[in-house]
């Protein structure tokens, strides 16, 4: 889908087949990117970061920035004129109202009445101004080898080969995986890996899978012990999480 030819926001639609890719660019516009289905890793030139189905990632004017799709991705994309007065929000994934995902499924079809047209627009940038970032988020490595080792352990989270064959596989020994993993991530392999496993449940459930089947889809031996890994990292059940409205 091409953008519509409103100036001050437009909306565009992208499909991703898997290893598909966006590579480096910047736009003069403001653009807030949600994952509609499947999972990209967005990269500038500060991080990487894991955003599956249902997250959404601001990307302010001017910043250089790439996609690289994770899984078959589609994505939806508004892109917002800047104003000199606005204050938004710093670049990476954000949590997205669905008021405002409600919005972008609005603007994703053409409004030929331009007072309308108007209204929604401002509304859409009363939204932009309370986006707040994500807390809880996956970082993808830098670093070649452990960016290897990430992203096979984010397309298969029930993958639970130990690190030291996932090493062996990237010509790196254990403890300097170990360290890159904690110096560019900020987390310990294993709670990295916990977490990145959590992530694409959470994706796959937004997307409208059973629970029971997502708890399969990431290694776990039961929808139990699943259900007890997700509340001991967020604090509430995957099925609570669910009814909050983290869905598509």
């Amino acid at each position: 889908m091409t953008p519509s030819r409103q100036r001050d926001i437009r909306f565009l639609a992208v499909d991703l087949a898997r290893s598909g890719e966006v590579t480096a660019h910047s736009h003069r516009t403001h653009q807030l990117l949600r994952v509609e289905r499947g999972a990209v890793a967005f990269s500038h030139d500060v991080a990487t970061w894991v955003v599956p189905t249902g997250g959404a990632v601001w990307i302010p004017a001017g910043l250089v920035h790439r996609f690289d799709a994770l899984e078959e991705t589609t994505a939806w994309g508004l892109y917002v004129r800047p104003l000199r007065s606005e204050r938004l929000a710093g670049p990476g994934p954000v949590e997205m109202s669905p008021l405002l995902h409600a919005l972008m499924e609005t603007l994703s079809h053409p409004v030929p009445d331009a007072a309308r047209r108007s209204r929604l627009e401002r509304v859409v940038r009363d939204e932009l101004g309370d986006l707040r970032p994500r807390q809880f988020v996956v970082a993808v490595p830098s670093d070649p080898a452990a960016r290897q080792v990430a992203l096979a352990l984010i397309a298969d989270p029930a993958d639970d080969r130990p690190l030291a064959e996932l090493a062996a596989e990237t010509g790196t020994s254990v403890r300097t995986l170990q360290r890159r993993f904690r110096d560019e991530t900020g987390l310990a392999f294993q709670t990295w890996r916990r977490r990145a496993g959590l992530q694409q449940a959470m994706g796959w459930m937004a997307r409208g899978e059973n629970i029971t089947a997502v708890a399969h889809r990431c290694g776990f031996s039961s929808g139990s012990a699943f259900t007890a890994a997700f509340r001991a990292e967020l604090g509430i059940t995957p099925a609570a999480w669910r009814r909050a409205g983290h869905s598509s």
